[in-house]
């Protein structure tokens, strides 16, 4: 049965879906970022080292790739 999934170039790693969320002190979702890469240092590199000060968690699926603690930001 046909599906309607575009095609791969050839020779290129099929791309996976990722969300960043960043996370306030009470550890809630204040945002979401989605993130497509072919694999998970692909993606930790899109992820940057930009940090508001807020923890972020990076997921794939129901697996968690990378933690990245917050830190104080002085006003």
């Amino acid at each position: 049965m046909p599906t309607n999934k575009p095609a791969q170039p050839a020779g290129s790693a099929p791309s996976r879906y990722y969300r960043l969320y960043t996370l306030d002190s009470e550890h809630h979702i204040v945002d979401v970022r989605e993130i497509r890469a072919a694999g998970d240092l692909e993606a930790i590199n899109q992820v940057g080292d930009a940090n508001s000060g807020l923890a972020r968690e990076l997921w794939c699926g129901e697996r968690r790739i990378v933690e990245l603690p917050g830190f104080p930001v002085s006003d």
